[in-house]
């Protein structure tokens, strides 16, 4: 659970970070940011997707991962967790919502988070979960600037999820 944490924590802190700059950061800056971020999860798939022996098996879990998503109805179900939070919080923001939902949808829905927890819940490899906090407390500074206090919860997303993927793995002791 170290590399959830961690990750977690990256994205708490980024969020922080991003809502002190506020409107200081240049849409430029963010830009860039963001494009540099995609690029290096693009090479990060890559490698992970060439290094793989089955490339048919990583598309039918892709395929199968965005059926699953839209018969479970995961978004509407992400967006009625935000709206829960937003009045808990008593936050008036018109996009703690979108923030929430985005940055939640875009820190577990990718293959660095599952591999990353699998890694961590059966042989403690945190490597994979140290590299996507990086990523994703550096693209939480960019998103809360912009999105605002929504994206900081998302963290409590990462913990659930990422975390019960990684204590799902620990107990599954053929993948060791």
């Amino acid at each position: 659970m170290t590399g959830t944490f961690v990750n977690a924590g990256a994205i708490f802190a980024g969020s922080l970070a991003g809502l002190a700059a506020g409107k200081h950061l240049p849409e430029r800056l963010k830009t860039t940011v963001m494009q540099a971020l995609g690029l290096a999860v693009i090479l990060i798939g890559m490698h992970m997707a060439l290094s793989g022996k089955e490339p048919l098996t990583s598309i039918g879990c892709l395929l199968l991962g965005a059926l699953t998503g839209e018969l479970l109805r995961i978004e509407q179900g992400v967006e009625r967790i935000g709206e829960w939070l937003k009045s808990k919080t008593g936050s008036n923001s018109s996009t703690f919502v979108q923030g929430f939902v985005s940055a939640s949808l875009l820190y577990l829905t990718g293959a660095m988070m599952i591999v990353g927890a699998i890694q961590d819940g059966t042989v403690g490899d945190t490597r994979t979960l140290y590299i996507k906090s990086l990523l994703d407390g550096v693209a939480s500074i960019a998103f809360s600037s912009t999105l605002g206090a929504g994206v900081a919860f998302s963290a409590l997303s990462v913990l659930v999820v990422q975390g019960g993927v990684t204590l799902l793995a620990s107990h599954l002791h053929f993948l060791r």
